[in-house]
């Protein structure tokens, strides 16, 4: 089934839903004085990883401190935007559950996500986390969820590969290139040095586009705006764009940086990088353990900085989770589920208990043989907190972290783009792939046609 199908399927059962409306809810309205059930999905199978669910049952007998009229049932679901609104008509879906940061937008338009702005404000997450983050779970002056963790697309660099180049520092640090024009030309030192790719990007299905969309939007790149109907116009067609597909262009025909196979998606790139046959990658910390237990590679011989600068900023893609709440759920059903997202170690406040938690986590992860370092992004406003939290992760980073520098306030923090995102990656992959192997691509062409099927196939057919 084609991906365009599916999304004129779920939106066929969208409207469905709502045309069926909120009255039927979930069935899930409780009184103080009844034993309150409360799902939680998400949960980890003791299976898969033992140490991991102990841990999340331990975190029960908490909560049944602070509850004990909840009863709590594990869901192992986990979000898909596919199973999500057949699971919502069912009435499948836990009432505490974790999305993508990517998603919260959408679920929210859809009515089945429940408003908690009071509780979490009386709680002071609305002060607490950072507003950018906030504004992923709100709407309209109102929040839906909590996020709890973040990342941003930094860029991976193997300090061997630098060191046999002659591009370290006297400390054994790589020479991290500055713009993308420095990160081109250091590639191409390392290909020459070395004899392998200095970078490999992603050119195939979604996610040569989900790269690209970095170097795009550091070059001033804007791919869409709404106009004054609610409609949305596709505004890439610009030179800006014919500027960012020229330097991908120039990676495999001027610089001759790029692996000899360029028609990869991420995690063949991830895999080049991982056994030595490139030098520098686009990721996230999401796959630092990808490197370290797949590949075998030696934690202390990577290094992660962020990302250059193009012509006009410096930009890296936000990712993460948040947990969200089905609509219909009870305020004792919210607060014991606010109660556990604390006891897990994701509260708004610091408190020993807190701290306990999430110094537990930290602990599983580095005994799992996980790379261990300071999170790469906050999610909070308060120096103090993210202080005492990268305090705790220092007692077990397992990593040098001089080859570990991410300065968060020195990148511009960008959201997917708000309509059709996927699409629009698919869309610019083709074009990645055309320029990539056809030396004499016309790429104003390219592009004129890209952003007119965008247009016409996507934006066109997009409910506002």
């Amino acid at each position: 089934m084609t991906r365009a199908r599916k999304r004129r399927i779920i939106c066929g059962a969208l409207a469905a839903l709502m045309l069926a409306g909120i009255f039927t809810g979930c069935g899930k309205k409780q009184t103080s004085s009844e034993q309150v059930k409360l799902t939680i999905g998400g949960w980890p199978a003791p299976e898969n990883n033992q140490e991991q669910y102990d841990y999340y049952q331990n975190t029960l007998e908490k909560l049944k401190e602070k509850h004990p009229n909840v009863t709590v049932e594990t869901d192992e679901y986990s979000y898909d935007i596919e199973q999500f609104l057949p699971r919502t008509a069912s009435g499948l879906n836990p009432d505490l559950f974790f999305v993508p940061l990517t998603e919260p937008k959408k679920l929210i338009s859809t009515g089945y996500i429940q408003d908690i702005s009071r509780q979490v404000s009386e709680r002071g997450y609305d002060k607490a986390i950072d507003e950018q983050f906030l504004n992923i779970v709100s709407k309209d002056g109102k929040i839906y969820g909590i996020p709890y963790n973040a990342y941003m697309m930094g860029l991976m660099c193997n300090v061997d590969m630098f060191k046999q180049a002659g591009l370290v520092d006297e400390n054994g640090v790589p020479k991290y290139p500055q713009t993308y024009k420095e990160l081109a030309e250091t590639a191409k030192t390392i290909k020459e040095k070395t004899g392998q790719a200095g970078f490999a990007i992603p050119s195939t299905g979604t996610e040569g586009g989900w790269i690209l969309m970095n170097i795009a939007w550091s070059n001033g790149v804007k791919f869409m705006e709404q106009q004054s109907d609610g409609k949305w116009k596709s505004t890439f067609d610009s030179p800006e764009m014919y500027e960012t597909i020229q330097y991908i262009k120039d990676l495999k025909w001027k610089y001759n940086c790029l692996p000899d196979n360029v028609m990869n998606g991420q995690s063949e790139v991830c895999k080049q990088f991982g056994t030595g046959q490139s030098a520098m990658v686009v990721s996230s910390d999401v796959v630092f353990d990808t490197f370290t237990k797949t590949y075998k590679m030696d934690r202390n011989k990577l290094s992660y900085t962020i990302l250059p600068a193009g012509d006009k900023d410096r930009c890296a893609q936000i990712g993460g989770a948040a947990y969200l709440m089905s609509k219909g759920v009870s305020d004792e059903q919210i607060d014991a589920a606010l109660d556990w997202i604390e006891i897990m170690g994701y509260g708004a406040e610091l408190s020993d208990e807190v701290l306990a938690q999430k110094e537990k986590t930290i602990k599983i992860s580095a005994d799992e043989g996980n790379v261990v370092t300071r999170p790469m992004l906050s999610l909070w406003r308060n120096e103090e907190y993210t202080k005492k939290v990268n305090e705790l992760y220092d007692k077990y980073t397992n990593v040098d972290p001089k080859l570990w520098t991410v300065d968060q306030s020195k990148v511009t923090l960008k959201q997917e783009e708000p309509m059709a995102a996927q699409q629009l990656y698919g869309i610019l992959s083709s074009v990645m792939q055309e320029v990539l192997t056809n030396e004499n691509a016309d790429i104003k062409t390219l592009i004129a046609n890209a952003s007119e099927q965008f247009q016409k196939d996507c934006l066109d057919k997009t409910d506002n």
